[in-house]
């Protein structure tokens, strides 16, 4: 060999050693350039790179990561491409690539690139970027597919089993849109409402009724919330279900105190019947109702035209002694809605105990049974300060159908020196002052009550 040729051959020799020598030190400067945000320098120091041979799939990656970075979207889709060549299963490579075309819109190439990639390592991420893709574009079927394919996995959200479900029933295959729904039910928060509610539809669509009102029962100690448990029975009854219209009803009242009324006229209209059997669920619970509950079920009766069910009620409370209060209440709504002779049969039963705890009503009674000495002993039992503004006008009316206007005025005035008559009876009594011609005392009751007012 002669000289020249050998020394062409050391110097090759000596390049190649010098590269490969060359190669870590280049890595380690371009490590401590992107450590210290030299971002540019760290690009040009990786082309250097390229442009001396380096094709290895690291460096084509770090140029992808860092073009990405600074913007440069076109040089990073090419070096990932080129990285992926190499690295074809690299699953979170082929995801940020999809990224990158979503950026420059290349929608095909970005759902492509999504699919390689779900296809490589299925995750939560991917599969919903993907479903969202499917669903914006209008690729119903592919989004069904996908959701099907991924039903028995832990990859998809409430919200995406919902959506498996609503599409599986608009062509009535139940049997898997009630498994999509159930798992959603199982999945979502206890609060969520619109899975839920189309699961007890497809139930129902699908003739399994019990188990619709079963698991509206638990829902409902979540939702707390009548009108959703009202719609619900409102279904049912229109289904034709009605025993588990009435089971929910039955059930709901431990957590929803309003559920009967709220559903009795809901359903008096097209249902009355059931309506009436609502009541009577109702009614089985009043033994120690308020004044107010009592007037919304037996105005719920007369609509439903149930004239029996308050009755039914009135003749139990009245074996209850400790239950007079609840008793007479329940006499006095009968009366408002049915008319005082209504009572005519239940009257023996209403003892003057009970009476006194609603002795405005109880001196109306009896009046209308003509025994003014009743009415006025309840009179004088009522505590007007307990009384609201408008029984205390009832009151007053029949205290003057039972008294002399002197001696209402001699009651009412003895009450005003001691401080214990209600404002809303002062103009009344200056008014009573003046018709038994005592108009000092009118001035003066006239004059404090425009000093209240001032």
């Amino acid at each position: 060999m002669r000289v020249s040729q050998v020394v062409i051959v050391a110097l090759a020799g000596a390049s190649l050693i010098g590269g490969v020598v060359l190669l870590p030190r280049s890595e380690e400067h371009v490590s401590i350039l992107r450590r210290e945000g030299h971002l540019e320098s760290a690009l040009q120091e990786l082309d250097r790179m390229q442009a001396a041979g380096d094709r290895r799939p690291h460096t084509l990656r770090q140029i992808a990561d860092l073009n990405a970075e600074t913007g440069n979207i076109e040089k990073a889709i090419g070096a990932l491409e080129g990285y992926l060549t190499a690295r074809p299963r690299d699953w979170s490579a082929r995801a940020h690539l999809a990224n990158l075309y979503l950026a420059t819109q290349r929608t095909e190439l970005y759902v492509s690139a999504l699919e390689t990639s779900l296809a490589l390592q299925p995750s939560a991420d991917t599969l919903r970027a993907l479903l969202g893709f499917y669903r914006l574009h209008g690729r119903f079927d592919a989004e069904e597919q996908l959701l099907l394919r991924y039903l028995d996995t832990a990859y998809l959200r409430p919200r995406d089993l919902e959506r498996a479900g609503a599409l599986l029933a608009a062509r009535a295959e139940f049997h898997t849109a009630i498994k999509a729904l159930t798992l959603a039910d199982e999945r979502a928060p206890p609060q969520e409402e619109s899975g839920r509610l189309l699961l007890f539809d497809v139930l129902l669509r699908a003739g399994r009724e019990t188990e619709a009102k079963n698991r509206a029962l638990r829902w409902i100690v979540a939702w707390r919330k009548t009108y959703l448990a009202t719609a619900l029975v409102e279904r049912l009854a229109r289904l034709g279900y009605e025993q588990q219209a009435l089971d929910l009803v039955r059930g709901a009242n431990k957590y929803l105190p309003d559920i009967e009324a709220a559903a009795t006229w809901f359903l008096v209209t097209d249902h009355a019947r059931l309506a009436q059997r609502v009541l009577e669920i109702w009614a089985e619970r009043l033994d120690r109702a308020e004044g107010n509950e009592l007037h919304q079920y037996v105005a719920a009766a007369l609509a439903t035209g149930d004239a029996a069910g308050p009755i039914r009620l009135f003749r139990r409370l009245v074996t209850d002694e400790t239950a007079r209060q609840a008793q007479a209440t329940l006499a006095e709504e009968i009366a408002r809605a049915y008319g005082l002779s209504a009572l005519a049969s239940l009257r023996p039963l209403l003892s003057y105990e009970a009476l006194v705890t609603r002795p405005v009503f109880g001196a109306e009674l009896a009046l209308h049974e003509g025994s003014p000495l009743l009415a006025r002993k309840l009179l004088e039992t009522a505590d007007l300060r307990a009384l609201t503004v408008e029984q205390r006008a009832r009151w007053l009316a029949l205290l003057r159908q039972v008294q002399l206007d002197a001696e209402v005025f001699e009651r009412l005035s003895k009450l005003r020196r001691l401080q214990q008559l209600p404002g809303d009876l002062l103009p009344p009594l200056a008014q009573i002052a003046l018709a038994l011609g005592r108009a000092r005392e009118h001035d003066t009751i006239w004059n404090s009550i425009g000093r209240r007012h001032n």
